[in-house]
């Protein structure tokens, strides 16, 4: 059966790494929110290893992994961890061997995660080549099964765009990255990155293309405290 396969990917890595700036915190960051959103969603399979990270998903859970990606997309933009992507939809084999599996749970310098197919091909290819911007691009296929599930799920352009944020998220960042873009001493190929992500976010807005807000773990949680508070 067909999946919905993301593919992220730390922008600048191997330039931080060289000027020393790249850190265990950049690794935590980057990993720890998709290990907490395998523990919400166990139907979502998700992988972490260095600076990227797969998820996927079948189509019937295609608004739970939207609310997966927009939970790590907020935290990772939250914590200054800037993310492309890209979302296929097609053929993933995780290739598990159980009995052989729970040996291995002891082997503490090991990890694993096998993994293959045309779909992790396809969302590595869009996340490589379809230019600028801290997005996750998705291909055709991907995008009728987001839109069937989300109407507003997907800026169509020449590459189509994940519509991660809600509206509000959309504003906040947009004021983010107009921001960074005033400051001058940031490198040449992340100001590129920069002015094609607040581009993006011009374009969602301006189109009324948002995700709702029920999406969002984080509001949904604020708007819950924010009622308590309230009450009390």
């Amino acid at each position: 059966m067909d999946s919905l396969v993301a593919f992220f990917d730390i922008l600048g890595t191997k330039d931080l790494v060289k000027r020393g700036e790249f850190s265990d915190f950049h690794s935590l960051d980057f990993a720890n929110p998709v290990g907490l959103m395998a523990l919400q969603y166990p139907q979502i399979r998700f992988a972490a290893f260095s600076d990227s990270v797969v998820a996927s998903c079948k189509a019937e859970d295609t608004k739970d992994f939207l609310s997966a990606l927009n939970l790590l997309y907020t935290n990772w933009f939250s914590d200054f961890i800037f993310v492309r992507g890209g979302l296929a939809f097609g053929e993933i084999r995780w290739v598990d061997q159980l009995n052989i599996d729970k040996h291995f749970r002891n082997a503490r310098n090991f990890a694993c995660a096998r993994l293959y197919g045309s779909a992790l091909v396809e969302a590595y290819e869009l996340q490589e080549k379809s230019g600028p911007g801290m997005v996750c691009f998705v291909s055709e296929a991907a995008s009728r099964v987001l839109q069937d599930a989300i109407p507003n799920a997907v800026l169509v352009g020449p590459t189509n765009v994940l519509v991660w944020p809600t509206a509000k998220e959309i504003a906040y960042f947009y004021k983010v990255f107009e921001l960074l873009l005033r400051d001058a001493s940031y490198p040449a190929e992340f100001r590129r990155h920069a002015r094609a992500t607040k581009a993006y976010l011009i374009r969602m807005e301006e189109g009324g293309l948002a995700l709702p807000m029920e999406f969002s773990i984080i509001e949904n949680a604020r708007a819950r405290s924010q009622g308590k508070q309230s009450r009390s």
